[in-house]
């Protein structure tokens, strides 16, 4: 049998007691699979071919094309391509210069800043900023010299709209890869 005590009213007290434990408890999970990597996660753009326009548009040092999501460049060694979407929502990337506040190197050099997530990279591609943990991805280019509008090798004259540079879109390089060109005959 039981007392009487026993079968008493839990107090408020108490009451408030237990419900504190419960909600830190809950906040408590919350952090813990957050810490386990729930967030942040990184994104890949879809596969596909993407046609960037004609040669004579990539003649300069770098063409930022905010549309496509891309940024070419132009070096003595050839052409490369960097997605600007990043890497964890795939939200366009914006160029924008450096507020480097403790008054460091970076100050004044151009970023490129997702809006969405406020996380930044440097124009190699690298994560200056969090919550992105993944850098941003080159990927390979073709040029086309034929003119049927299907993307070929550059080395041969297979059909394609004529000097049309793509992108390869989920063929992943290393950002030291360059596409070269062919020299020019006179």
């Amino acid at each position: 049998m039981l007392s009487s005590q026993a079968h008493g009213r839990v107090s408020s007290g108490a009451y408030a007691t237990i419900l504190t434990k419960a909600l830190l408890l809950c906040f408590l999970s919350l952090v813990l699979l957050s810490a386990l990597g729930c967030y942040p996660k990184s994104r890949e753009r879809p596969y596909g071919i993407l046609r960037l326009g004609p040669m004579e548009k990539f003649q300069g040092a770098e063409v930022f094309l905010p549309e496509l999501r891309v940024l070419v460049r132009h070096d003595k060694l050839g052409l490369s391509v960097m997605s600007t979407s990043c890497s964890v929502d795939l939200t366009p990337l914006h160029i924008e210069v450096s507020k480097d506040s403790s008054g460091g190197s970076d100050a004044g050099s151009r970023i490129l800043v997702s809006r969405e997530t406020g996380s930044q990279y440097s124009l190699d591609g690298t994560v200056r900023q969090g919550p992105a943990v993944k850098g941003l991805p080159f990927y390979e280019l073709k040029i086309d010299r034929g003119a049927s509008g299907a993307v070929g090798d550059h080395s041969t004259n297979q059909s394609g709209a004529k000097d049309t540079l793509y992108a390869l879109i989920g063929r992943e390089v290393p950002a030291s890869w360059r596409l070269a060109l062919p020299v020019p005959t006179p």
